[in-house]
């Protein structure tokens, strides 16, 4: 399935106007078995990255792994852990969801499989509302923004460390900061790296045949397929009826 298309510096919102009463930070984007009100949060790269576009304060860059997991506490008072998805392209999206096979299921609305997904440890996200009726990320928890650069973004975080980019912010700023040549040529660079880094990545297989005939036919993780396949077959059995009148074997 095609990923959902991207705006350099502009965080796409998925935005059901009839489920605005759900989670709020983060939510799901679907859920095959329990349907449930969603907000689904997708990132794109150069939010992170963009030299011409970034001011601002730079996020502390200490280590959030001694830091509980992120959860997220629904309407009817449950809590549900966020997970991170990073997409091929270098694009990123989170996602609320009982477990990993749960996000996937869910994030297929958005692709066909992320190149890596990790429950977080922290998760907070500023968003504001534009003149033009449009979101943007205000600004990233310091705990959030550090674990996923970290995780997902390595060798933009490592040019980032660098001196010249003391003034660096994760977030897509109005006003742009000016960075000397040499400094702009190892950003752009390390922007490339990322977005090429896990191009490759090759989806997970059903586990079925029957599951690997639909994947071919409609994409999908191997996950999401393996969930219609079990939910098909589940509905199946309980419509089933063995015959009257029959000696038992």
């Amino acid at each position: 399935m095609a990923r959902l298309a991207t705006v350099s510096g502009v965080i796409l919102f998925a935005l059901s106007l009839k489920k605005l009463n759900s989670h709020f930070v983060t939510s799901t984007t679907r859920k095959l078995a329990e349907p449930e009100s969603t907000v689904a949060v997708d990132v794109d790269a150069s939010v992170l990255n963009t030299a011409t576009e970034t001011a601002g304060r730079p996020p502390k860059r200490t280590s959030a792994w001694n830091f509980p997991f992120a959860f997220v506490t629904t309407m009817a008072g449950d809590h549900m852990p966020a997970f991170c998805a990073r997409w091929p392209d270098g694009s990123f999206s989170i996602v609320d969801a009982d477990d990993e096979t749960h996000a996937l299921i869910q994030l297929d609305e958005l692709g066909d499989e992320p190149a890596q997904l990790w429950q977080l440890q922290s998760c907070l996200l500023d968003f504001e509302l534009t003149d033009s009726g449009t979101f943007r990320i205000r600004e990233f928890g310091e705990q959030t923004g550090s674990e996923i650069m970290e995780r997902a973004y390595p060798v933009l975080s490592k040019a980032l460390e660098d001196q010249a980019f003391a003034e660096h912010a994760l977030e897509d700023q109005s006003e742009s900061v000016e960075y000397g040549s040499e400094a702009t040529d190892v950003l752009r660079g390390a922007v490339d790296a990322e977005r090429k880094r896990l191009r490759d990545f090759q989806r997970t297989s059903a586990t079925t045949e029957h599951g690997k005939k639909i994947q071919r036919e409609l994409g999908g993780s191997g996950a999401y397929i393996d969930a219609i396949v079990e939910q098909s077959a589940s509905k199946r059995l309980k419509r089933y009826k063995p015959a009257k009148n029959i000696k038992p074997s």
